[in-house]
């Protein structure tokens, strides 16, 4: 039987997903297309992002099947993964799966969630909260490479009147918010170790009151960043790509330079470019 966690919390926004595709008479209207695609397993502390990949996702009766899943730690390389069980009831999903490490990743999906709370059970019996999050494909596979932003950066226009930027989004009712406020700023002052050229760049903090707010991102920002949470007047995509909290991303000169969900892309995307974009603006001449 499957172990349920019971949902609490979600940390994310589905900011353009159709929800007629959700719920239907208490049900979930397409419940593989809510699962297939790439998953950023998080939490809190010293925890090392994993990630997860489903594809070929198929609905049998009550139960997700699945063709292929790729699991793995953030910085490192996927295996398969084995004991994948989800049964679908009524307008929830119950997930739990091995690891290649035979620890037990088990949670609760409700109608119109794409990210929970859920748990990773470990062989020698410790139980650790965490967050499942969905996320596009193309950010998972920027996180994963993180040496495609240095490439970009290469063509960027560095002078010495650069504004640079790094904007924070987080809300009230996300725990993984409060964890990186109290890690970077408080008790471990990680940005200082991390980033210790913070005090060079514009720390914009957006704070919203809800997690649920982010679908309205744009209102939250200062006047002269408002347009990069709107999408272009061809119907062009915003730069800032916020599907959740909490949020991170590098602007030049009002240019969005790296962007991600996470600490983990923080520290992967975010802070490398960020450190590399100061010191070609200090070498500017």
């Amino acid at each position: 039987m499957l172990r349920r966690s019971v949902l609490r919390y979600s940390t994310f926004v589905p900011l353009t997903l159709a929800a007629t595709r959700f719920s239907l008479a208490g049900k979930i209207a397409d419940p593989a297309w809510l699962m297939e695609g790439s998953w950023l397993i998080s939490g809190e502390g010293g925890f090392r992002d994993r990630f997860l990949i489903l594809s070929g996702v198929k609905l049998k009766n009550d139960r997700l099947e699945i063709d292929g899943a790729t699991f793995g730690y953030l910085d490192g390389k996927g295996a398969p993964l084995h004991g994948w069980r989800a049964v679908a009831k009524g307008d929830a999903i119950d997930i739990e799966f091995l690891t290649p490490a035979d620890s037990v990743i088990s949670g609760t999906f409700a109608d119109g969630d794409t990210a929970i709370m859920g748990r990773l059970n470990t062989t020698g019996g410790k139980e650790i909260p965490v967050r499942l999050t969905k996320i596009p494909n193309s950010e998972l596979a920027e996180m994963r490479a993180a040496n495609r932003t240095q490439k970009r950066l290469a063509s960027l226009r560095v002078t010495r009147n650069s504004q640079i930027s790094l904007l924070y989004v987080g809300a009230s009712d996300c725990p993984p918010c409060r964890g990186y406020e109290a890690e970077y700023f408080g008790r471990k002052n990680l940005m200082a170790e991390k980033f210790p050229e913070f005090s060079e760049v514009t720390y914009e903090k957006v704070h919203l009151g809800s997690y649920r707010g982010a679908a309205n991102l744009s209102a939250a920002l200062r006047p002269e960043l408002v347009s990069l949470a709107t999408k272009g007047a061809n119907g062009e995509a915003a730069q800032l790509r916020c599907h959740g909290t909490p949020f991170f991303a590098l602007i030049l000169d009002n240019k969005v330079v790296a962007q991600g969900h996470g600490t983990g892309a923080l520290e992967k995307l975010v802070i490398p470019a960020a450190r590399e974009i100061v010191e070609r603006r200090q070498k500017a001449i």
